[in-house]
């Protein structure tokens, strides 16, 4: 996160002010990191972003079949190597800098990589975003969704 965040600086300070920023899964929650740390989008979208700490760290480990002890291991080692607790490294808090620009969030209520809880809170906490769920398409196949592509040109291009 933080070495995608600082690519995105260099680009910032190289070409200047982006038109939009579309990020997928944690691509998603990096643009709201870079524009927390002063980097200007005029648009920006979000497909399957995750966003709640907690949630981020389950879903994980629970694939891996780590224990509790380990989550908690976890959220001090990062809070230790970030300064800050894991909750303020995530897409919901950064949210909460959001500058008022056009929003658009689009996440899928099968999604097993990133529960659609992680879109409820961003829809919830970004200033009035465009939302759209999707059913059935999942985590991946919903970026090659031939609907879903055409209403992230659409937003980008109005």
């Amino acid at each position: 996160v933080i070495l995608y965040e600082k690519s995105l600086q260099e680009l910032y300070k190289k070409f200047g002010k982006a038109h939009a920023y579309i990020g997928h899964s944690l691509g998603g929650a990096i643009g709201l990191y870079a524009m927390k740390n002063g980097i200007p989008f005029e648009k920006y979208v979000s497909i399957s972003a995750p966003s709640i700490a907690d949630l981020i760290l389950h879903e994980a480990f629970d694939k891996i079949g780590a224990s509790e002890k380990s989550t908690d291991a976890m959220c001090s080692l990062i809070q230790e190597r970030i300064g800050a607790p894991f909750k303020e490294f995530t897409g919901a808090y950064w949210a909460t800098f959001a500058p008022p620009i056009p929003y658009l969030i689009i996440h899928d209520t099968s999604d097993k990589e990133a529960a659609i809880e992680h879109f409820n809170t961003l829809v919830k906490t970004l200033p009035n975003p465009q939302s759209h769920q999707t059913e059935g398409l999942g985590h991946v196949r919903i970026l090659r969704d031939e609907d879903i592509v055409k209403e992230v040109v659409e937003f980008i291009q109005s």
